[in-house]
């Protein structure tokens, strides 16, 4: 399998237009969803439904059915599951780099799938984790893909 991409959760959340700055960054990520091979996780599968359903000021949260009509579309890119080798790889991570579990949980499971980047903004744009590179896809105009 080759991946070329790993997607955290908030790449998900910006699809969908969950988001008060959507607009460009729905486009983004969906032109970004559809130029490259990308996965994602068990783990960002789960953080998505929760964020997408909770409710937040200002904001109408998806239905669960609107959320699992989501998490079907997605399903063609392959997902890493949450295994013992997941684990015990986010917890070398989190140590390593001092992060949060959740945090090198996304990195572990870009490395298993094999994915170079994980496109996030959450972590630090440009920073080397191991084998796996973060990008946010929103920053400047050089964006990689």
């Amino acid at each position: 399998m080759i991946v070329e991409g790993f997607f955290d959760t908030n790449l998900l959340i910006y699809a969908v237009g969950k988001d008060g700055e959507a607009p460009k960054k729905m486009k983004r990520v969906r032109a970004l969803m559809q130029s490259i091979r990308w996965a994602w996780s068990v783990q960002v599968a789960q953080e998505f439904y929760v964020n997408v359903t909770r409710k937040r000021k200002g904001e109408k949260p998806l239905t669960h059915l609107e959320a699992l009509v989501w998490l079907e579309a997605f399903d063609y890119a392959p997902m890493q599951e949450n295994t013992k080798g997941c684990l015990a790889l986010a917890l070398e991570l989190k140590e390593r780099f001092q992060l949060s579990l959740w945090d090198a949980n996304i990195l572990a499971a870009a490395s298993l799938v094999r994915s170079p980047v994980v496109y996030s903004e959450d972590l630090n744009h440009g920073q080397q984790y191991n084998d796996v590179q973060v990008i946010n896809p929103f920053r400047g105009s050089g964006n990689q893909q």
